[in-house]
């Protein structure tokens, strides 16, 4: 196996890269919860940003004509 960040060889079974410490995860260790609750976390971050903009507009709006 090499690792995907520094290309070094490494031995069957590790988690971490010995030379650069990259965390190594085969595709068969991700889950499908794993993978939801990112999804999850960034529509989150999305609506979020939405709202800090809009909130923004509105001020920005309101003091330009006050």
């Amino acid at each position: 196996m090499k690792c995907p960040a520094c290309g070094k060889d490494l031995p069957e079974g590790i988690t971490t890269c010995t030379d650069c410490g990259t965390m190594l995860l085969s595709p068969a260790s991700v889950t499908i919860d794993e993978i939801m609750s990112n999804e999850q976390y960034r529509t989150i971050k999305e609506l979020i940003a939405l709202f800090v903009g809009i909130v923004c507009l509105i001020l920005i709006f309101y003091f330009g004509y006050y």
